[in-house]
């Protein structure tokens, strides 16, 4: 499985507020934005591995990339599941673009792709 997050901001404590009268003090956390990542991973659950990559950003070349990590580390697999969203990089096109037509498709021959099912597709139709 290959997940891309975005990286948790730091959180700073906000100044205590004022109690009311009869009530006890109290203290809230405030969010404070120091930057954000892109983080790649890539579990194998059963063998207890995993390969976490941080990237300043996310990309279409940069995910094709970390799933190009990912093969490598499995020359010998017949295939790897991938288990992917709906984003607009998650498809063929990214690696091809990366890495040109014959050695993308190759490349996405690896996998086979299992995509969640989309937020919309989850509530009931009644």
């Amino acid at each position: 499985m290959l997940r891309r997050e975005a990286g948790a901001p730091a959180r700073g404590r906000a100044a205590p507020k004022p109690p009311r009268p009869g009530h006890v003090a109290q203290r809230d956390y405030e969010y404070v934005r120091k930057g954000s990542a892109n983080l790649f991973y890539s579990v194998e659950p059963l063998a207890g591995r995993h390969r976490v990559e941080a990237t300043p950003n996310r990309t279409a070349a940069r995910t094709a990339r970390a799933l190009k990590h990912v093969a490598d580390a499995y020359p010998r697999a017949r295939t790897i599941h991938l288990v992917w969203d709906n984003l607009n990089t998650h498809c063929e096109k990214t690696l091809t673009d990366t890495f040109g037509q014959k050695e993308g498709h190759a490349l996405w021959c690896r996998f086979t792709v299992h995509y969640t099912p989309r937020r919309d597709m989850l509530r009931s139709k009644d």
